[in-house]
């Protein structure tokens, strides 16, 4: 499921203050993690996969870092630790309720075409 609006929290082990960002995006699928932000005029993505029932590995998009969520079941928090180069913190996600607002979905018409396995050529009979 797509989350739109997320409220990404990130904190760093050091002094400096917490980033809070509400424009952050999650992708949670069956065996992946997709998130992604903006920092002033800054993209960021990590990806990841899921290592158990609510919990993930993710690496950033430059590959300069690696992070972890953890999620209990029907929780709308995830949160985790991460590193890249020399820093390193704890962030947080709060995912939005369900709401049409905030989920992304995919119209019926481009999923119904995307699930649709072509179905397999028939052999021609060869005469005996």
């Amino acid at each position: 499921m797509k989350y739109a609006n997320v409220l990404l929290e990130k904190a760093y082990f050091d002094q400096r203050p917490v980033f809070r960002v509400r424009n952050a995006t999650v992708d949670i699928g069956t065996r992946s993690i997709v998130v992604e932000w903006q920092e002033g005029t800054r993209k960021f993505r990590s990806t990841g996969v899921r290592t158990g029932q609510g919990h993930f590995l993710l690496q950033a998009g430059d590959g300069a870092g690696n992070s972890t969520l953890h999620r209990f079941q029907n929780s709308s928090i995830l949160e985790g630790f991460w590193t890249t180069n020399s820093k390193s913190g704890f962030w947080r996600l709060h995912l939005p309720d369900n709401t049409v607002a905030n989920v992304v979905t995919i119209p019926k018409v481009l999923m119904a075409t995307a699930t649709k396995r072509p179905k397999p050529a028939r052999r021609p009979r060869v005469a005996a």
